[in-house]
């Protein structure tokens, strides 16, 4: 298999002006606006758990080792939090004596 090499300057970092228009654009939708609120709210937990981890200086190793979890299934899941199970999730939480709850609340304009 031939190696290939990526340069910076084959990277194109999108600008705050296109980001912006791209959510804008896609906010118009019901869909977008709905797979934008979930895709925020898997954002902020994986921040606060990256902010938690930080704080106290715990490795990504050592955290799933607290939460009782195999590396490879942590990595995995904090790369690709769309695809995580509940179940992991909370051990996540857990992992940082923290607990995971779910509830029910009204939506603005929802019946």
């Amino acid at each position: 298999m031939k190696k290939i090499k990526i340069t910076e300057s084959d990277l194109k970092i999108a600008s705050a002006s296109e980001v912006k228009k791209i959510f804008a654009e896609a906010g118009k939708s019901k869909e977008g606006k709905k797979t934008y609120a979930d895709e925020m709210e898997l954002f902020y937990f994986m921040e606060k758990i990256q902010q938690e981890l930080k704080r106290r200086h715990i490795s990504r190793y050592a955290f799933a080792k607290n939460a009782g979890m195999n590396p490879f299934v942590l990595s995995r899941a904090m790369t690709n939090i769309e695809d995580a199970k509940y179940k992991t999730l909370k051990k996540m939480a857990n992992g940082l004596g923290k607990g995971l709850r779910l509830e029910l609340y009204d939506l603005p304009k929802h019946t």
